[in-house]
């Protein structure tokens, strides 16, 4: 069958269409991701004889969450997409030794922004059976 000028031209368009949805697609999933550093910092006096574990939680609106111990220094690092958070920190006191810790205290919360591309800082304020309080700047 030849081609005529008028199936040349549609089969033009349609992979122009593909390709322009390719691009589209390609530009959606490059979407710089949001670095989150948190560090923990103890306010006032120890509290926990035997120590504790640092734990700290970042939740998405629908529930999808990524928890993580801190570590020796007190911090842990998280590579988000773009969107509304919820990072939530708490202590799991030691019992004995930290082989057993005891059930989670010292809690805080709150929500946050992570916009495209940036690079945020929690801090994580501990008050030891008083609670905590969880700061979040942006690097320039």
């Amino acid at each position: 069958m030849r081609a005529t000028p008028g199936r040349f031209a549609s089969a033009v368009a349609a992979v122009a269409v593909c390709a322009a949805a390719a691009a589209a697609g390609a530009s959606t999933m490059a979407t710089p991701s949001v670095s989150l550093s948190v560090h923990q910092v103890l306010r006032g006096r120890v509290l926990y004889i035997e120590g504790s574990r640092s734990f700290v939680r970042v939740t998405r609106p629908n529930g999808v969450a990524i928890t993580r111990r801190l570590d020796q220094k007190q911090r842990a690092e998280f590579t988000l997409r773009p969107g509304r958070y919820r990072i939530s920190s708490w202590q799991r006191p030691c019992d004995g030794n930290c082989g057993v810790v005891g059930p989670p205290t010292d809690r805080c919360s709150r929500a946050f922004a992570a916009p495209r591309g940036a690079r945020l800082h929690a801090t994580v304020s501990l008050y030891p059976g008083a609670g905590c309080r969880i700061a979040i700047s942006r690097s320039k």
